[in-house]
């Protein structure tokens, strides 16, 4: 079995290939990241936004449960673009690049 230790990359970052995920609401994915913070627990991959300006953007964060498993929270501003892809960009990671930016 090939050895998926340091993972893959992902919008340049070592994303690790098996791990547990769960889609939040955008202000609730804030508030548990400042309370993770609050916490000083230790992110596997610091809080960010992935895919910024395009249709995949999302906000991500990753840390390691007691047992060593990796869980990533993230949310979506429009819950709607969760797979969401452009016309012709079915095969792009990000889905495409949006004509006009979320609105913040």
């Amino acid at each position: 079995m090939p050895d998926f230790t340091e993972g893959g990359k992902v919008d340049g970052k070592k994303v690790p290939p098996f791990h547990f995920g769960l889609v939040m609401d955008w202000e609730q994915w804030h508030e548990f990241r400042d309370r993770i913070k609050e916490m000083n627990l230790q992110f596997r991959i610091k809080p960010h936004i992935r895919y910024p300006g395009k249709i995949g953007e999302q906000a991500t964060m990753f840390i390691d449960d007691p047992a060593g498993n990796s869980l990533e929270f993230k949310s979506f501003m429009d819950d709607n673009r969760l797979f969401a892809t452009l016309e012709g960009e079915q095969n792009t990671i990000d889905g495409g690049k949006m004509t006009q930016q979320n609105p913040q």
